[in-house]
């Protein structure tokens, strides 16, 4: 039993020093971060830069659904005066002459004017 309190003595001061060792690795950080610049947040630049964005994100988006409404209005008068020029022309056009009845065909007789008879009687 001796030797199990030995070795558990021994987990416990290996965990003291890994316990004091994060301690010191912490505090270390805490020390380098606080010797960082100071970073100066200028809260209306970043506002203004906000609102900047957004409306050129309004603006890009109104000048693309303008756009768009510009070409659905052009492809409708251009589809109204397309089929109004069709409609104009086909009423223009003459009808084509129907061409004449072709002439009867003369009608061959054949060579042999002889009576079918059957061969073999």
């Amino acid at each position: 039993m001796k030797q199990g309190l030995k070795i558990s003595n021994e987990s416990f001061s290996e965990r003291k020093k890994k316990k004091y060792g994060w301690i010191l690795s912490a505090m270390v950080l805490l020390i380098l971060a606080g010797c960082q610049e100071e970073v100066i947040v200028d809260r209306q630049k970043i506002m203004d830069d906000y609102i900047q964005k957004k409306l050129d994100d309004f603006e890009s988006l109104r000048n693309t659904s303008c756009v768009k409404e510009a070409y659905r209005i052009a492809t409708k008068e251009v589809d109204s005066l397309l089929i109004a020029r069709a409609k104009m022309n086909r009423n223009q056009k003459e009808k084509p002459i129907i061409p004449p009845k072709p002439a009867k065909p003369t009608i061959l007789r054949p060579l042999d004017s002889a009576s079918v008879k059957p061969i073999f009687e």
